[in-house]
């Protein structure tokens, strides 16, 4: 298993109306792996040769919840962070990665030249 290069912890978004609703965006974690490591061989099998393509893998995975309800702020205290009662609340996690299709290069290139021509 690889590593993930950047990894953030907590980001929080908090937006208010004048009458006191609020919608909060959190992440828990965001977790990003980059690695140039994959390499896609043209249909010639293990031999080596000019059609090498170097491919950058990326997969990302981002914990969020979205959250509803009223800020209410301390009106003795001001320094004080404000209470979030919330109404209702939406967590999932979103996992993205780039799709590496190895040996159909050659194909999408053709067919790639075939929608130019017929333009």
């Amino acid at each position: 298993m690889s590593h993930p290069i950047v990894c953030l912890q907590h980001i929080q978004v908090t937006a208010t109306t004048p009458t006191g609703n609020a919608v909060r965006l959190e992440t828990e974690q965001i977790q990003l792996e980059l690695s140039n490591r994959v390499l896609c061989v043209g249909r010639k099998g293990d031999e080596v040769s000019a059609n090498q393509k170097l491919k950058v893998f990326v997969r990302v995975t981002v914990n969020l919840e979205l959250s509803l309800g009223t800020l209410q702020k301390n009106l003795m205290y001001e320094e004080v962070e404000p209470d979030f009662p919330t109404l209702a609340t939406f967590k999932t996690k979103i996992n993205l990665r780039n799709a590496l299709q190895v040996g159909n290069e050659e194909e999408e290139e053709e067919e790639e030249e075939k929608r130019r021509g017929g333009e």
